[in-house]
């Protein structure tokens, strides 16, 4: 899923999946001016940074569970996780500061003079988990769902694409199997493959004719039989 905040007329925190679709505010009350939003894969929750209401909050993916991880701080506008830890950025004292995720409690600097910082991500050096989406050849995009184990490709929203039969290529409908011949416009939109340069246009545009690879004139001999 992607997460964003939306800033516009309100504060809102808003998902939707890879591809755009399912778009919904999962989180729009108490919020000031958003600095840093995380997604913490490893435990299913949500973390940001709240530079107006001076706090670092967390919830789980759906914006259920929400609570204050740390209150009243000081000049923050970036954090991180890794493993049980949250990082933030301490941009009065230029500093690093670490802390239980869940609990906000246990508070070790771990960096000084960390000046002009522009990015601050946190990497946990685990193995990543199989993809499901390796088993698919998604000619777009291929979404994902770990706790099912299950990958199914989608096309981009706002395209106007469609998913083909095979349910792995994205096309402009119609979509045509696999074994036959889209043609370019008009009627009928499919044919089948071996009607491709038979020397007999179906295509209304004839565009199943267009291109053909050049042949050798054929010869016909007519028996009429009495």
């Amino acid at each position: 899923m992607i997460f964003w905040t939306n800033q516009l007329s309100s504060v809102e925190i808003e998902r939707s999946l890879f591809d755009g679709h399912d778009r919904k505010v999962i989180i729009s009350s108490e919020l000031g001016d958003i600095k840093s939003l995380v997604v913490d894969s490893s435990d299913a929750l949500l973390f940001w940074a709240d530079a107006k209401l001076k706090k670092i909050e967390s919830s789980s993916l759906s914006g259920e569970n929400r609570k204050t991880i740390i209150d009243n701080f000081k000049g923050t506008s970036m954090i991180a996780v890794s493993g049980i830890d949250l990082f933030w950025v301490d941009t009065e004292r230029h500093m690093i500061v670490r802390t239980n995720k869940i609990t906000g409690q246990g508070r070790v600097e771990v960096m000084s003079q960390a000046q002009h910082l522009t990015a601050f991500i946190g990497i946990l050096p685990t193995p990543p988990p199989d993809n499901p989406c390796s088993l698919l050849n998604c000619s777009h995009i291929c979404l994902t769902d770990l706790s099912k184990k299950q990958g199914r490709c989608s096309c981009p929203k706002g395209t106007g694409m469609v998913l083909g039969p095979d349910r792995e290529t994205c096309g402009y409908p119609p979509t045509c199997k696999p074994s036959e011949f889209t043609c370019a416009s008009g009627a009928p939109a499919c044919l089948p493959l071996q009607w491709r340069c038979d020397g007999q246009s179906e295509c209304s545009d004839h565009s199943d004719e267009i291109g053909c690879p050049e042949c050798e004139a054929k010869h016909f001999k007519y028996v009429q039989y009495f």
